[in-house]
């Protein structure tokens, strides 16, 4: 009887653990932008950055960055076939599904500052 007693608490913890995962869906046609202290972009680091995300549901994510001190952009590209995510911690994501993510932006629980990774091939 304290067997599965045991095993029903089990199953209904781990099932309650499951259904809390952070599950989102797209965000479409929102414009977004953060500054980002440390940027790692396509193996390049670049420090101070503005990033601008520009979500559509026709035609993907579109992502933008400059320099904050001087303005000029570093870096410009669609991701076509890509999709916005907005998670409830802050942290935002490019992508395709949890399988292929271009970009990742997050923020630093210690520090308090926003960084940003983007990958030409994605991030697995």
């Amino acid at each position: 009887m304290l067997k599965r007693v045991i095993t029903c608490l089990l199953v209904l913890c781990t099932t309650t653990v499951f259904a809390a995962s952070d599950s989102v869906g797209p965000t479409f046609n929102v414009r977004l932008e953060r500054t980002v202290a440390f940027a790692e972009i396509e193996g390049i680091n670049y420090d101070n950055v503005s990033i601008v995300l520009k979500s559509s549901s026709m035609w993907g994510v579109k992502v933008i960055v400059r320099d904050v001190k001087t303005g000029k952009k570093v870096y410009k590209k669609r991701f076509a076939s890509a999709y916005l995510y907005a998670h409830a911690d802050g942290a935002i994501v490019v992508g395709v599904g949890n399988a292929l993510i271009q970009v990742i932006i997050t923020k630093s629980i210690m520090f308090g500052y926003w960084s940003a990774q983007i990958k030409k091939n994605g991030l697995y």
